[in-house]
């Protein structure tokens, strides 16, 4: 376990986020890499910095698709989707002892997510391990708190809108640079200054919309990357960002919950499932340790867990398999009511109102 750094605010501060992703490159100037490289759609992704401290950067044609981004690859986290069970997840973390970031804004999906990242002990906020974010992960599908979650590092991210398009275009080669190297320059409508393995290119400002001024430094960035002799990479240093980063989960892996009764998730309740259940229990019931629906981690595990957990208690028996098969059974037989539910789970909240249930008491007749 990491201790992190005190005080939660730290994490969340703009002018630490500012400060990562805006003043990286002139100290990392011949002391760190610089790579980039063009995709098929002509949009140029950087990395730059060293070992773990690294920032990244998609520079694309389109003013709207540029961002950077400094990923935490020791910090990981929980994202969650927000929905009408979020006091129930909130007062889980609550009881657990972990932490719920306030900052709730991700930038993939533009919307609103609970954000888990670790816990407290007193004021010390305390980082999950990977193996941790997996635990709490898994534990959060299993008791049917989520319905998905994301795992993954921390990343403070800035999008089109906090990047101003006034700036420097940094070109950094695999030797030291000199003017003959930038030929291809207009020095009439730009500024150069060269430094050893890095030269910097300052396009004078023109009364431009934003747009149209990403439009000429997007060339640049292009020209300087394609056209420079032993460049290996480009980055852009705006004159300012517009407050307030967002946040986005670095090489994230979401997990959903298969729907209820769907073991093998292939959006219907059939005797593959009911078998796939039967045999977990049973082999649980032999005394076998170990026993799982899939060779995946825990949060992957307790996807399918939940989905088994037909009545919602925790565990697995033959109360579980009994729905499955009294579902399949009727639906087989072309019982009326049974076609016209279209989820197991609405099928099985019935029970407790329509007939027999184990959990609800005392049988009934079915489908009157």
């Amino acid at each position: 376990m990491k201790k992190a750094k005190r005080g939660i605010a730290g994490l969340l501060s703009m002018a630490l986020v500012l400060g990562c992703l805006g003043s990286l490159p002139a100290s990392a100037e011949n002391t760190s890499s610089c790579i980039s490289t063009i995709d098929e759609n002509g949009v140029i992704h950087t990395k730059i910095g060293a070992e773990t401290n690294i920032t990244l950067a998609t520079y694309a044609p389109d003013y709207k698709d540029i961002r950077e981004e400094k990923p935490e690859y020791s910090e990981w986290i929980i994202s969650i989707p927000t929905s009408d069970n979020d006091e129930a997840v909130k007062d889980y973390c609550e009881k657990q002892g972990y932490y719920i970031s306030p900052l709730q804004y991700n930038i993939d999906s533009d919307t609103r997510v609970l954000m888990v990242n670790g816990y407290l002990q007193g004021d010390t906020h305390i980082e999950f391990t990977k193996e941790e974010c997996e635990s709490t992960a898994a534990d959060i599908l299993q008791k049917k708190l989520a319905e998905e979650v994301t795992i993954g590092t921390f990343c403070s991210a800035v999008s089109y809108d906090m990047i101003k398009t006034s700036g420097t275009v940094a070109v950094y080669a695999d030797k030291n640079l000199t003017e003959d190297d930038f030929a291809w320059l207009d020095t009439s409508t730009a500024t150069l200054e060269i430094e050893g393995n890095v030269g910097r290119i300052t396009q004078h400002d023109l009364p431009l919309t934003a747009e149209e001024q990403w439009k000429i430094q997007y060339q640049l960035l292009l020209n300087a990357l394609e056209k420079t002799d032993g460049a290996t990479g480009v980055w852009y240093s705006p004159y300012m960002y517009n407050l307030l980063a967002q946040f986005h989960v670095h090489d994230p892996k979401t997990y959903t919950v298969h729907p209820t009764g769907d073991i093998d998730n292939n959006e219907t309740v059939d005797t593959s499932d009911i078998f796939d259940v039967m045999y977990y229990v049973a082999r649980k019931g032999a005394g076998i340790e170990n026993v799982s629906f899939t060779d995946g981690n825990a949060v992957e595990e307790a996807a399918v867990f939940a989905a088994a957990d037909i009545d919602g208690n925790g565990k697995l028996d033959s109360t579980d398999v009994y729905y499955m098969m009294k579902y399949c059974a009727e639906k087989g037989a072309g019982l009326n009511r049974v076609g016209e539910i279209e989820r197991f789970d609405n099928y099985v909240k019935l029970q407790g109102q329509c007939g027999y249930c184990p959990c609800f008491g005392k049988a009934k007749r079915f489908w009157v």
